[in-house]
């Protein structure tokens, strides 16, 4: 039995904030204990998670997409500090903050609204941009006792596209572009 690719919606980061957080990376992961860290090729910020898709959802999916893509303006972002998700203790994701202007809320919001008029579900916790750094706590100690550790430096950029990955489980980097959609340029 095959299954359909897992698919997801997601801002792309430039070269230069993939190479920002992977140098802080780098300087990080002596002091933590994570079972898996995200190769820096792979490193963007989840609109909406799809799952198995098969061509026809893709098909819808694209339509709306074009739509909203033409509709919405390019926006500025910036990095922030670091968090998790999970229990303080052994953290399930390690992450970098991502925050926008309110078009990136709005573009999220508009994006997850067409895909559950394919049918997808959309996650029912509120949206936190983020960009996953690690996975899965596997240290001996609390990961509260590694912390605190050194800030990265805020850097902005703009956000100009959005895109529809497809997951490879078995490669790294494990995400593929599928389909890219330009945000209209900043007047």
């Amino acid at each position: 039995m095959t299954t359909n690719p897992h698919y997801f919606i997601a801002i792309p980061l430039p070269p230069e904030v993939k190479d920002h957080i992977n140098d802080w990376k780098k300087k990080t992961m002596d002091k933590l204990s994570f079972k898996k860290w995200v190769h820096p090729q792979d490193f963007h910020i989840t609109l909406f998670f799809l799952g198995a898709s098969n061509n026809d959802e893709l098909k819808k999916l694209s339509e709306k997409m074009k739509r909203i893509s033409l509709s919405k303006q390019s926006f500025f972002m910036q990095l922030t500090q670091s968090g998790w998700f999970g229990k303080p203790a052994q953290p399930r994701i390690f992450w970098m903050g991502a925050e926008g202007s309110s078009a990136l809320y709005h573009l999220q919001t508009s994006i997850s609204n067409r895909c559950e008029e394919i049918g997808f579900s959309a996650d029912k916790r509120p949206y936190k941009p983020h960009i996953t750094v690690a996975r899965k706590w596997v240290g001996k100690e609390s990961f509260q006792k590694s912390i605190p550790l050194s800030p990265i430096d805020t850097v902005f950029w703009t956000v100009e596209k959005f895109v529809i990955y497809r997951t490879h489980l078995d490669r790294e980097p494990k995400y593929e572009t599928v389909e890219t959609f330009p945000l209209k340029a900043d007047k």
